[in-house]
């Protein structure tokens, strides 16, 4: 059972951004395990529990990142990531189809849902718009009257439609993600943070419906 992070993790994680190197991270494994590993996989699966306990009809798996970075695409970094995350997704088949995610690092933590697809995804999710523009605009509007919430993303250069209207910052995105984003706190210390997940991720579950509804969409 997920029983907190501490300042601890904070400051592992801080250090590990700088001496991101082997020597350093075998040296603070012990640490790492207690302060990050352990209380990041037990969130994961209480977290997971809770989201199946309130949503039993609807689909999800559970990813936790690892801490190791893939040896290819290091691109001059060091080998650890310095922020690890958990996504619970409908399918691990459905690549940006619809996640719901929280991640955390040495200075904060966020949570939130993105759909983060190819442009002929993208292209599918805008007509899905087009097809039924009621059905995403009463997400979109309850979107717009929250405040916990951001949305975040790249636009393209060149409108694709809906220029002046409800739907423009979504339709003209490239791929997006709606986040809430808190300096690292004690909220992170108990284990009332579970419920504080569930309740954020909860409130993106018809969003979450949505997107896997239109994964193929137009395809």
């Amino acid at each position: 059972m997920f029983t907190g992070f501490s300042q601890e993790t904070s400051e592992f994680m801080m250090n590990l951004a700088l001496n991101n190197d082997r020597p350093w991270f075998e040296a603070h494994r012990e640490i790492y395990e207690r302060s990050l590993k352990q209380p990041m996989d037990e969130l994961a699966k209480d977290v997971m529990a809770e989201m199946v306990r309130r949503f039993p009809d609807d689909p999800f798996e559970l990813h936790v990142s690892r801490i190791y970075r893939d040896a290819r695409r290091l691109f001059g970094r060091g080998p650890y990531k310095e922020e690890l995350w958990f996504s619970l997704k409908p399918s691990r088949n459905l690549e940006g189809g619809g996640n719901l995610f929280f991640g955390i690092d040495a200075l904060s933590w966020q949570l939130g849902c993105d759909f983060w697809r190819d442009p002929q995804g993208m292209a599918g999710f805008r007509k899905s718009m087009d097809d039924d523009p009621a059905a995403f605009l009463q997400l979109a509007r309850w979107f717009a009257k929250q405040d916990y919430f951001t949305l975040h993303g790249y636009d393209y250069k060149k409108k694709k439609g809906h220029a002046d209207d409800e739907l423009s910052c979504w339709y003209n995105k490239k791929n997006f993600w709606m986040m809430h984003k808190e300096p690292f706190n004690d909220k992170l210390f108990s284990h009332d943070f579970v419920t504080l997940c569930a309740d954020g991720l909860s409130a993106l579950m018809p969003f979450y419906r949505y997107f896997l509804q239109v994964y193929g969409y137009g395809a």
